[in-house]
């Protein structure tokens, strides 16, 4: 009897020694919780632009001087900004039609005595905005008229639709479509716009905007800030935090892992958890299993306001999309263009 209980407790001591398995499933999930971003948008971007138009390259116009014949001429704002014209040569880009006016006739004065210059602008090709995504006819639109959001939608064809028999479905993820304007975030909540027809969404465009659409089929997450390749990775129901960050091959030099932040949902309305991925990486804290479309950042430094951060990141991760949409829409062989992995440090 006695040898019988010491090998029993032998045994119960021996499986007491064993490591315990790390299990990805186990244990509790991180909390996510609502971050309440600033994404009201500001009254100004609903109105009609007030500015007159303002010329830019590419922009065709017909002049002529009133009473002199054989002087009407089809002229183009060239790449450069200059506009010829008899033996004038204006600085065109960023004038007014009758700023032109004006500075043209007082260059030709030289040649005639008191010139009336005829002016008509026959086509508006330097304002542009590009609509990319799941719409019809996605590229590169001119506005050569006040033009809102949903216009330039329109104008893309709407949104692409796959219908089977009596059903359709959308095919855009308005969750995480996104406008982007001088390199910001325009907070833009699409869900609203586009199917509650909410009028304080849409607003008016601007020279070199960027719209875009993404499938609502994409599966993927992206894992950015102080990795050594940041990049998107392809979604699986078995992708965790520490198999994305693998594939994004791993924490770089400068990183500071034990405040990773993961953001969820929508861009305008987002859910985040930060968490600490040392513990996680050595089997202290359960690893997480992401979704679809989840954005995992990486800072490099502790940081105390989330807010911040968190606009920070989707400022980044909107730029680094716009930018490697627009550079595969005019080569598809281009190399991915990388973000910065500095966002909101020291914050």
């Amino acid at each position: 009897m006695r040898r019988l209980l010491i090998l029993c407790l032998t045994a119960l001591n021996c499986f007491a020694a064993q490591p315990k398995r790390f299990d990805p499933r186990a244990g509790t999930a991180p909390s996510f919780q609502a971050v309440p971003l600033a994404n009201k948008i500001p009254p100004e971007l609903l109105a009609e632009p007030p500015d007159p138009y303002r010329l830019g390259p590419g922009d065709k116009l017909e002049l002529e001087l009133m009473e002199v014949p054989d002087t009407r001429q089809l002229s183009i704002v060239m790449p450069d900004g200059m506009l010829y014209f008899q033996t004038a040569r204006v600085r065109a880009a960023g004038m007014t039609l009758s700023q032109l006016k004006n500075a043209l006739e007082n260059q030709l004065t030289t040649d005639y005595r008191n010139p009336q210059l005829s002016l008509i602008l026959r086509s508006m090709t330097s304002r542009r905005v590009m609509v990319m995504g799941r719409v019809t006819s996605p590229g590169i639109f001119t506005l050569d008229a006040p033009t809102t959001l949903v216009e330039a939608i329109a104008r893309a064809g709407g949104l692409l639709i796959q219908r089977s028999g009596i059903n359709s479905e959308e095919l855009a993820d308005l969750h995480h479509s996104f406008l982007v304007r001088d390199r910001r975030l325009i907070p833009v909540n699409f869900v609203k716009l586009l199917r509650e027809g909410d009028a304080t969404q849409n607003v008016y465009l601007k020279d070199g905007d960027f719209i875009y659409l993404p499938s609502s089929s994409s599966a993927r997450v992206y894992v950015l800030g102080a990795v050594n390749l940041a990049r998107g990775v392809d979604y699986s129901e078995e992708l965790t935090l520490v198999t994305a960050i693998a594939s994004a091959e791993g924490i770089a030099k400068n990183a500071f892992p034990q405040h990773v932040v993961i953001i969820r949902d929508s861009l305008v309305e987002p859910r985040v958890a930060v968490v600490n991925f040392n513990r996680i990486a050595n089997g202290k804290a359960v690893d997480i299993r992401l979704k679809p479309q989840d954005i995992v950042w990486v800072p490099n430094s502790p940081f105390e306001k989330l807010e911040t951060v968190v606009n920070g990141v989707l400022n980044s991760f909107a730029r680094t999309v716009a930018a490697n949409e627009g550079v595969h829409a005019v080569s598809p062989q281009s190399a991915p263009v990388q973000p910065s992995i500095s966002i909101g440090s020291g914050h």
